[in-house]
């Protein structure tokens, strides 16, 4: 095991589990890899995984949010003391959030490189109320402080979100690059040659919010399964209200008792592995993304994809290649494209190859963990 440390930075350790858990596999071999989460509620099963691999966790509690501002100063204290102990050469803060406190939190640590990885902006970046206004201003009031640091370096999952970035003056031209994702283990995943028929099979795979288009997906639901009431649609993801883009609780239980789909609850990796196996399309229509990985595994079993014409979602259809692209909010245009899927199935199984060989050539973990050796060194 090599004696440079490696640290990752998250809030979410299950998002890091199934999102990045491979990656950090992969960089093992060149780096000692430590962790730094929230562990209060992660299971023996996963620490026996991180154990396994020889990686070293670290709890650190999440923000308080119910303080704001004072939850965010004891925050960074206790990121600098676990920082200042692990004392790593390398650091990988991940999300727009830990991205901004490690931007502030590395002015009093030292350390060889940081990378902060933004996942994705968020419903809520855009936004023109004050609160999220004022946020943005100090985000951009810290990141551009690192300009008299040096060693940092800002990846991002679409060209869309580099852009925005360099054009807002986030984040000069020379200390950001593009990097397509986490990788995707093509291994744990094999090409299915499907036999499309018109009773096609929908899948809609992700938390139940709003930004990511399931109330589109019902709506276009509803609409196909007027014309074609043999047409099977799927929905598997976690409902949580706390989240301030969720759904209401009274349309969550109108999606379980709703007898026209099939809602499967929230699956684990595997179960939800088996699901794109035996359903036919896969269906993200979300408003924005950093690079939603369930379609990168979706895609890499050889489902057709129809997702928006938003950034990171277009990095992952070719449209007439590998799936459709429809626009935002539009739930006539998501019903459009899936009756032509339903009238066209022979044109589902080049779609269908054409996925897996995009994922293979373009997104593979071996591919994408080269990108982060390079951005480290």
């Amino acid at each position: 095991m090599s004696s440079k440390k490696l640290c990752f930075v998250v809030d979410d350790i299950e998002f890091f589990l199934s999102h990045r858990m491979d990656l950090a596999i992969e960089l093992s071999s060149f780096y000692q890899i430590n962790l730094i989460s929230n562990l209060a509620n992660i299971s023996s099963k996963y620490l026996k995984v991180f154990q396994k691999n020889n990686f070293i966790v670290h709890n650190l509690s999440s923000r308080n949010r119910s303080r704001f501002f004072y939850g965010y100063i004891e925050y960074l204290k206790n990121l600098k003391r676990l920082l200042n102990e692990i004392n790593p050469k390398y650091i990988l803060f991940i999300t727009l959030e830990l991205s901004f406190l490690g931007a502030i939190v590395c002015h009093f640590i030292k350390t060889k490189k940081a990378l902060f990885l933004i996942t994705g902006l968020g419903p809520f970046f855009n936004k023109k109320e004050v609160k999220y206004r004022f946020i943005k201003i100090v985000q951009k009031i810290a990141f551009s402080s690192l300009r008299y640091k040096k060693n940092f370096l800002f990846i991002f999952q679409n060209p869309d979100d580099l852009k925005l970035f360099i054009t807002q003056n986030f984040v000069k031209k020379s200390y950001a690059m593009m990097i397509k994702g986490n990788g995707i283990n093509i291994h744990n995943y094999y090409f299915l040659e499907r036999k499309f028929e018109k009773n096609l099979t929908f899948l809609f795979a992700s938390k139940l919010i709003k930004s990511k288009g399931i109330i589109e997906f019902l709506d276009a639901s509803k609409i196909i399964l007027k014309k074609y009431p043999t047409t099977k649609f799927l929905i598997a993801g976690k409902y949580d209200d706390l989240n301030p883009d969720s759904i209401s609780y009274k349309e969550y239980k109108n999606i379980i008792s709703d007898m026209s789909i099939s809602y499967l609850g929230n699956l684990s990796q595997i179960e939800l592995r088996e699901y794109f196996y035996k359903s036919s399309v896969f269906v993200m229509p979300s408003y924005g993304e950093g690079l939603p990985r369930v379609v990168l595994e979706a895609a890499a079993t050889g489902m057709p994809i129809i997702t928006t014409n938003v950034h990171g979602c277009r990095e992952c259809v070719m449209p007439g290649y590998n799936g459709l692209l429809v626009e935002p909010m539009n739930e006539i245009e998501l019903a459009e494209a899936m009756e032509s899927f339903i009238l066209n199935t022979l044109d589902l199984s080049k779609y269908s190859k054409n996925s897996y060989e995009m994922v293979k050539n373009d997104f593979s973990l071996e591919l994408i963990a080269k990108e982060y050796l390079n951005a480290l060194n």
